[in-house]
């Protein structure tokens, strides 16, 4: 039921009373009013986009835009990204997983791109639907607005509600960013209505920079002769053999009926594997070489393959960067340990007769001590001793440690001099125990079966000692 306004004769007469404060509240209630129809008006204008599929680009430096199956990732010093290789579709195209320099690439304009693409994705998917949402919230905040009094406090959410906005649109890849930039626009003429509204005498506008739609221009897959052509130009600038080599074959394999590219992807193809084949020769038979020369304790041979190595890279192009520097770390790791083994022979040299006279005078000591075995031997299990053997085998030990350590050893034979000293202290050990004031305690005899078996330990690892330590050195010694 509509209820009908009548207007006495008398209120023709009556004056107009509206002052200028309930002007400027009607003005900013007709603005707001205006926002609102404009944001619930622009929700369903866009038309919805379609899907701009998979493939990003790198840019080169060079100008190539190289298709890549999905984003492309800046990892360090280089860019990884999925190569698109040949076909005439998305189905019949081969793949190959690469890295490039990051110094060959125009990552911004790469970066450029792959913003370009996931705000079409966005575009393509949720963007109309979560705009909507969006404006619909926008819209209800400011719809409210109208029933607050405070101009201040209208003035305060007028403001927050146009922040949100371009932040939105920053957040979500930029959609929609024309219609962001006109509601933009608006928000600030209500919000210096409100201004007016809120006794504030100056305007003031935003400062804040708007969203701007991405700068690259989305391009189709490439395909064809076109796809393969860029393959080729990757394989190009592909610094890693296993790459150049994978890259190659993909191209050989969609080449198709593109002869003239079959050809020429053959035939770079077969270089890259000749080359290949010609630096793993070089590198097995360089290592060869300087290992054989570092076990004769041979610098100068192991510099001699070093520098071969440089030479031969030189004869084939420096086609193999990578691999040339790992063989030249090998080899100068080789030339380190050569230097070691090197001095170690020299050391040996020069204390050979010393050792050799001192090793004679140990051998006799050693032999006495490992007489005492079979006495030892009877404690560690325990089995019947008399205590007169017992005693003899004490006394034996002592004088043996007492003879041992009259003389200073030279430094090879010091842990010798040690491991069989610190045998017959066991020995002695092992032979007080069992001559105990109670020998038959269970406790003691324990102590002693183990000080025993530390003995017989001892004295096998003082000989195994001693025959090392008269020997000339090995690699594999020095090494450890």
């Amino acid at each position: 039921m509509h209820r009908r306004s009548t207007i006495g004769a008398q209120d023709f007469h009556r004056p107009l009373s509206i002052t200028s404060e309930k002007m400027r509240s009607m003005a900013s209630r007709t603005w707001l009013a205006v926002v609102v129809f404009t944001l619930t008006g622009a929700v369903g204008a866009a038309a919805q986009t379609d899907a701009p599929g998979v493939v990003y680009r790198v840019f080169l430096k060079s100008g190539e835009a190289l298709p890549s199956y999905g984003e492309p990732a800046p990892v360090g010093e280089r860019v990884i990204f999925t190569l698109m290789v040949g076909g005439d579709t998305d189905r019949t195209a081969q793949f190959q997983l690469i890295s490039l320099p990051i110094a060959t690439v125009d990552l911004p304009r790469t970066s450029r791109y792959t913003d370009a693409m996931r705000a079409a994705q966005y575009a393509a998917t949720r963007g109309d639907e979560e705009y909507a949402a969006m404006s619909v919230e926008v819209a209800r905040s400011l719809d409210l607005l109208k029933g607050i009094p405070d101009p201040k406090r209208r003035l305060d959410l007028a403001i927050e509600a146009r922040r949100r906005l371009v932040a939105w649109s920053r957040a979500h890849f930029s959609y929609r960013a024309s219609d962001i930039r006109q509601l933009a626009g608006t928000f600030d003429d209500v919000i210096n209505q409100l201004r007016l509204g809120a006794g504030e005498a100056e305007l003031s506008f935003e400062l804040v920079s708007m969203p701007q739609a991405p700068g690259e221009a989305l391009a189709p897959p490439p395909h064809g002769r076109n796809a393969l052509v860029l393959a080729l130009g990757a394989a190009e600038v592909a610094d890693v053999a296993a790459e150049r080599v994978a890259i190659l074959r993909a191209a050989v394999d969609a080449a198709g009926n593109y002869d003239d590219l079959t050809a020429k992807a053959a035939a770079r193809l077969q270089a890259e594997l000749r080359t290949s084949a010609a630096y793993a020769a070089l590198s097995s038979a360089m290592l060869d070489r300087a290992t054989k020369a570092y076990r004769r304790g041979d610098v100068n041979g192991v510099l001699r393959a070093q520098r071969e190595v440089a030479r031969q890279d030189r004869r084939l192009g420096a086609r193999r960067p990578e691999e040339v520097r790992a063989l030249m770390t090998q080899v100068a790791s080789l030339a380190e340990a050569a230097r070691t083994y090197r001095r170690a022979l020299d050391l040996y040299v020069q204390r050979r007769v010393t050792l050799q006279r001192y090793g004679r005078w140990l051998e006799p000591l050693l032999a006495q001590a490992q007489q005492l075995q079979p006495v030892l031997m009877a404690i560690r299990e325990t089995r019947g001793l008399s205590p007169a053997r017992a005693r003899r085998t004490s006394s034996e030990a002592v004088r043996l440690q007492a003879t041992l350590m009259r003389r200073r050893l030279p430094a090879p034979l010091l842990t010798v001099q040690s491991t069989l000293a610190s045998a017959l202290q066991m020995a002695r050990e092992a032979c007080a125990r069992h001559l105990g004031p109670r020998p038959a305690d269970v406790a003691a005899a324990r102590d002693a079966a183990a000080a025993a078996a530390g003995f017989l330990l001892l004295t096998e690892q003082a000989k195994r000692d001693l025959t090392m330590a008269l020997r000339p050195p090995t690699p594999e010694s020095v090494a450890h």
